[in-house]
């Protein structure tokens, strides 16, 4: 697969031929690169961080995503995330924050507000 010659903020979605080979199926537009996607146990959604925010996306058979609910602050710079074996949380490990943080997944697939996160540095103050 050729990358694009423009730089664009999203996600590319491909598809594995027969021949094992990658091509594109559609390009998801986001305001922001993203870093790290992990898939739902379950729901059916792919959850992203970018720009200190996660979201959750929900994926079709053809291919496309759209969005659920609205981007949440990820409580830092989210450099890693995935979800809890049973799928009610998102895990975020934040670069520049130093903190690991939990985000609930609700029902709808969407990501609720930081409910929690603990830093590995001792706190200033």
């Amino acid at each position: 697969v050729k990358p694009p010659r423009t730089e664009r903020k999203g996600i590319q979605v491909l598809r594995r031929t027969n021949g094992g080979l990658l091509e594109p199926v559609t390009f998801v537009e986001l305001d922001t690169h993203v870093g790290w996607v992990a898939a739902h146990p379950s729901n059916g959604c792919l959850y992203a961080s970018g720009n200190g925010q996660v979201r959750a996306l929900r994926a079709h058979a053809d291919g496309s995503l759209t969005p659920v609910g609205a981007p949440v602050d990820s409580c830092g710079n989210a450099a890693h995330l995935d979800l809890s074996l049973d799928g009610g949380w998102v895990l975020v490990a934040n670069y520049s924050a130093g903190t690991i943080a939990s985000l609930p997944v609700k029902a709808d697939g969407s990501v609720g507000p930081c409910a929690d996160s603990k830093s590995h540095m001792p706190v200033k103050g």
